[in-house]
């Protein structure tokens, strides 16, 4: 019965924020390819030494209550979404034209650059923790990336049954052009199994 409500509703909504899921194909299959036998154990020196625990994974998975009980910790402060990571290592691959360049390819430079400007972001939203929790989503697209950039981070994939996401997310409305993928069921469909890919 709540999807006689939920289709018109949703229908709406993606009328007024369209969405062409090719766009996020072509992004997962453009980073799987630039990641594509990079070597993730590189070790650059003068790396951040910071170990910030990233919590992702898609959303209403689970993240936000991964990322309250880590910060119920004494040691552990939760940042919420910061989200710096994802787009500056997307950013530093990014290939003149269009596209990614593959992951080796980055400047040590950059990388170093990338890790140092998350540890100073994350301390200054919980100074003097000594680990801080940033629950940004879309780390999952470059999780080997953080493993050179910040060697001593950790990540928490949060996972959950696809149905129960899938109906979670269409169910909710979210930020006004944010997750415009959660209006239609075959791109939410289509959305999660990219996720599985990456």
């Amino acid at each position: 019965r709540v999807f006689t409500y939920l289709r018109p509703a949703n229908d709406l909504m993606r009328k007024r924020y369209p969405y062409d899921i090719s766009r996020r194909r072509a992004e997962v299959a453009g980073l799987k390819a630039a990641f594509k036998g990079a070597d993730f154990t590189r070790e650059i020196a003068g790396a951040s030494t910071a170990a910030p625990i990233f919590v992702t994974g898609l959303p209403r998975s689970g993240t936000t209550l991964v990322e309250q009980i880590l910060a119920s910790h004494s040691q552990v402060g939760g940042a919420g979404e910061v989200g710096y990571v994802a787009g500056a290592v997307s950013e530093a691959m990014l290939a003149e034209g269009g596209g990614f360049r593959p992951f080796d390819r980055v400047p040590d430079a950059r990388l170093r650059a990338i890790g140092q400007e998350a540890e100073a972001r994350l301390a200054a939203l919980c100074p003097g923790v000594p680990r801080v929790v940033d629950k940004a989503i879309q780390t999952f697209m470059v999780i080997g990336a953080v493993r050179v950039a910040l060697p001593r981070a950790r990540i928490v994939l949060v996972r959950r049954d696809p149905r129960d996401i899938a109906l979670s997310i269409y169910r909710n409305v979210f930020p006004e052009g944010t997750h415009c993928f959660a209006y239609n069921l075959r791109d939410l469909g289509l959305y999660y199994r990219l996720f599985e890919e990456m």
